[in-house]
């Protein structure tokens, strides 16, 4: 399950920054090790490595600004254009120019490095204080951090991985098992509308943090509840899934039913392997089969859902 989730968030990390990525095609690469054929596959496969990073060590890894920079700089082991490098703070280059980015105004160049020490030492005062519940500090740095955009690119991806990090370290270890970045970029709308509506505000004196920390805490839910049904479905099934098997059956379960053609279109898999997932799934119980021939649509087992939109 973590494998999967892992190819989630990457693939989601990768969309959020506005390049197309399908977790199957994260997966393949993190699986395979293909070679890196493009720069999506380069950022893809320098994001796997951060957060493969993150998993295993999250318990020796101190919040501190060495740690953020290390962490960039392992996002861009990879990439071979030249533009960007690795763990340098950005010098003029504005995030907020890039097509897709979520960040209506970022920080000046001159100012990013003294914001980001401020910005981590805040969240290590208020983790270490506790006045303030965990995860409202980690929504505290994920409207503060895209603000500040300390690089030049990879600033989405990293503050979505330090996530995931946070989370590790304050003991909720689910962040893991599901993929937040994918719920976050499956509502992109709200996402948007929410980060932006707090970011406005961040200037003035009492900060409209409500619109993002609703947002933020109702992902959280969400992800909590799908790891729940997961391994309720898993557990009943007594079996592990291929990250495509896994893929296929999220699918189903967020949106109520799905098709073998909508399935292929998502995962860019072959047409014949993801027919042949989809008949295993059925075979083991985990998938309902409604209807025949091209209509034919399929649900997960567990789900009692009427939404039949892919």
């Amino acid at each position: 399950m973590t494998r999967a989730a892992s190819a989630e968030t990457v693939a989601a990390c990768l969309r959020i920054e506005g390049t197309d990525f399908t977790a199957p095609e994260a997966s393949r690469l993190m699986v395979k090790k293909t070679k890196l054929k493009t720069q999506a596959a380069e950022a893809a496969a320098g994001c796997a490595d951060a957060l493969d990073l993150i998993v295993k060590s999250y318990a020796v890894m101190p919040l501190t600004e060495d740690l953020l920079r290390e962490l960039h700089r392992i996002l861009f082991w990879h990439t071979t254009d030249g533009t960007v490098r690795g763990g340098d703070y950005k010098t003029g280059l504005d995030e907020r120019a890039a097509p897709g980015s979520l960040f209506f105004e970022t920080a000046p160049a001159s100012q990013a490095p003294a914001l980001t020490r401020e910005l981590i030492a805040t969240v290590n005062t208020l983790l270490t204080a506790q006045e303030l519940h965990p995860l409202l500090t980690l929504a505290y740095f994920n409207a503060v951090f895209p603000a500040v955009s300390p690089f030049a690119r990879g600033n989405g991806r990293l503050s979505q991985l330090m996530t995931v990090l946070i989370m590790l370290q304050q003991g909720y270890g689910w962040a893991s098992a599901a993929s937040l970045t994918r719920l976050m970029d499956n509502d992109k709308g709200r996402f948007i509308t929410a980060l932006r509506a707090t970011q406005l505000t961040l200037t003035h004196p009492a900060p409209a943090w409500e619109p993002w920390f609703d947002f933020f805490t109702d992902s959280l839910t969400r992800q909590m509840l799908e790891v729940k049904d997961r391994l309720t479905l898993l557990g009943s099934a007594g079996t592990r899934l291929s990250p495509l098997a896994d893929f296929i059956l999220t699918q189903a379960q967020m949106k109520g039913s799905v098709t073998v053609r909508g399935l292929q279109h998502e995962s860019r898999a072959v047409m014949a392997t993801v027919r042949y997932h989809v008949a295993e799934l059925v075979k083991k119980g985990l998938l309902i089969q409604c209807g025949a021939g091209p209509a034919t649509r399929y649900s997960a087992s567990h789900a009692a859902k009427t939404d039949t939109s892919v």
